[in-house]
């Protein structure tokens, strides 16, 4: 048996290209110059435009114009009803469509966070069945005041202690209807001190309640162990950034006295509790008014739902 050992040739073939090179540079020299602009005094910008090219100038307000997107996708939240409509009537088409949020169980909540009340679809889907993107969309968000939070965390808590109750009425003085300031001045004396001491009992007579603490203390009217508390306050506030309106809430106040002999507050709005069948935050009536006063849109005549209208106008 033999081995053939013969080593393998190997053919190397060289292919030469004619690259024009005046060609290239010309190209790179007219590519840079037509992505720099060059200012021009006070004028503005001038742009170098190579042989055979042309500059175009796009309006993004004509949506006719072929050579721009076929559509936008972008999202846009306002908290103000004004410009949320103005944003809606610009760019609203014979397909958009406003979409509003029912409220029912919504609560003291509606006070605390923020309320996507409403949103349109401004590129929703035509009746002819074809799709659409649905990807522009102005929403609107009912943004709570400092004033709506504060009472709105109120409402929520199971119960406020004495220290909390003091500072809700210090701090939202101006915002309590009744009773009035000189009673509230009295009530935050009072409670700033029996704030240490233990509480015996809670006695209701028509109109207020009497908390009976162990210790005879300085009140208001003298040295004495009862306290008056009003049975209800009424407060008054704007209960939503950009939204012109205001919201009026009784607030009946019950005192209970816990295991630890304190007094806690139950505060109680019916009103905020109720479900909102009939009862609806004031940005949505705000915004049903606008769509309302101006037919020129055509308005939205319920709350919630799907309605195959255009946009609301201010």
């Amino acid at each position: 048996m033999t081995t053939d050992t013969t080593e393998p040739t190997w053919t190397t073939t060289t292919v030469s290209y004619d690259i024009d090179t005046d060609v290239v540079e010309a190209a790179v020299r007219n590519a840079v110059a037509a992505t720099e602009p060059t200012a021009v005094g006070d004028y503005g910008t001038a742009f170098l435009v190579p042989e055979g090219f042309t500059l175009t100038r796009l309006d993004v307000r004509d949506t006719s114009d072929p050579l721009l997107p076929h559509h936008i996708e972008h999202s846009q939240l306002f908290v103000g009803v004004e410009s949320f409509a103005a944003y809606v009537n610009r760019y609203r088409t014979e397909n958009t469509l406003g979409y509003l949020r029912d409220p029912i169980g919504i609560g003291p909540a509606a006070l605390t966070s923020d309320q996507r009340i409403g949103h349109y679809v401004l590129d929703d889907h035509p009746t002819d069945g074809r799709t659409a993107f649905r990807s522009h969309v102005a929403t609107l968000v009912l943004r709570p005041t400092a004033a709506a939070r504060r009472w709105g965390k109120a409402l929520a808590a199971d119960h406020v202690d004495q220290e909390t109750l003091l500072d809700l009425v210090v701090d939202g003085i101006a915002e309590i209807a009744t009773p009035d300031g000189a009673v509230l001045r009295d009530l935050v004396a009072d409670l700033h001190a029996i704030r240490t001491t233990s509480a015996r009992s809670v006695i209701r007579t028509g109109g207020q309640a009497t908390v009976e603490v162990a210790d005879n203390v300085t009140l208001h009217a003298g040295t004495g162990n009862q306290v008056t508390v009003p049975e209800s306050m009424t407060v008054v506030f704007q209960p939503y950034a950009g939204v012109d309106s205001h919201i009026t809430l009784p607030i009946k106040i019950k005192p209970r006295i816990t295991r630890d002999e304190r007094v806690h507050f139950l505060l109680d709005a019916p009103r905020a509790r109720r479900p909102a069948r009939r009862h609806h935050p004031p940005g949505a009536s705000r915004a049903r008014r606008a769509h309302r006063d101006h037919p020129d849109v055509g308005p939205l005549n319920r709350w919630g739902g799907r309605s195959r209208r255009t946009a609301c106008s201010t």
